[in-house]
């Protein structure tokens, strides 16, 4: 199935003693690259969430957010005892009330973070696969949109080129029209007769070198495979590559077409193709 390179999930767990959420987001690259922002309570498991990541995704620039927090009174703050023995010895000798020892320096702190246990390093990986999960989803559901999409795109294509191939009989005609006006033009009062064989030549050489079935027949050729891509896997660079010769076909058509409604109907081919370009840019 087609998927999208944009998207983002979330999932979250909440208990008595901890909480945790995870939150993906990813958006167009060139390669898959996966950037993990973990609490220390995580350090060391980057390498585990990185991989859970790779496994489901194949291209896109993606940030994994995680945030783990205990609710565990003792897990929340930290007492220096050897600062409280320090200050009460003070605070005795000088007679100093001691309730005012909590309020100082150094004596009370946020709880120093500690590795997961095995539990909750498991609930940890299972809202990760959830946030996973969630943004393959729509991953999924923008791959569907550009389905949709593409496949106008290459009707498109193939209405446009229809166009231009009905329209290459009529370009051979005018040619031939406006060479023999031209003939007859340069030898008027000259005395000389126009030769209908020597005319004829000419717009055969003119003809060949303005045919352009070989290039209408690749172009509808190439939007074939794109809608084969359409339905594959991983078809983000193939759909690429595509884009590119088909970009590279309307080109050659238009530079051997000196015919203005030709030309017009190649402008036409061309925006579509560059529709595609900007949309298949978004394909995992």
């Amino acid at each position: 199935m087609l998927r999208s390179m944009t998207g983002f999930g979330a999932a979250q767990h909440e208990s008595t003693s901890f909480s945790v959420a995870a939150e993906i987001k990813s958006v167009n690259g060139r390669f898959l690259k996966v950037v993990v922002k973990a609490p220390p309570e995580l350090n060391g498991r980057e390498a585990d969430l990185e991989a859970m990541v790779k496994k489901h995704l194949r291209r896109g620039s993606v940030t994994l957010n995680i945030r783990f927090n205990r609710s565990d009174p003792e897990a929340l703050v930290s007492i220096d005892e050897k600062a409280v023995r320090a200050y009460q010895a003070a605070f005795r000798r000088l007679g100093l009330d001691e309730a005012q020892i909590p309020m100082l320096h150094g004596v009370i702190g946020k709880g120093e973070p500690t590795d997961l246990s095995a539990p909750e390093w498991q609930v940890v990986e299972n809202t990760v696969q959830g946030a996973i999960a969630a943004v393959v989803e729509m991953r999924e559901r923008e791959g569907a949109a550009l389905v949709e999409i593409l496949g106008g795109a290459c009707g498109r294509i193939e209405e446009a080129t229809g166009k231009i191939r009905a329209r290459a009989p009529a370009v051979v005609e005018e040619a031939r029209r406006r060479l023999t006006e031209r003939v007859a033009v340069i030898l008027d009062g000259t005395g000389v007769a126009v030769d209908p064989q020597i005319v004829a030549r000419e717009i055969a050489v003119l003809a060949d070198k303005s045919d352009i079935t070989e290039e209408l027949d690749r172009l509808l050729a190439h939007v074939d495979h794109v809608r084969e891509k359409l339905h594959a896997e991983e078809a983000g660079r193939s759909l690429d590559f595509l884009a590119q010769e088909l970009l590279r076909e309307a080109n050659t058509v238009g530079s051997k077409s000196s015919d203005i409604e030709t030309g017009r109907l190649v402008v036409e081919l061309k925006s579509v193709v560059e529709q595609i370009k900007e949309q298949v840019a978004n394909v995992e």
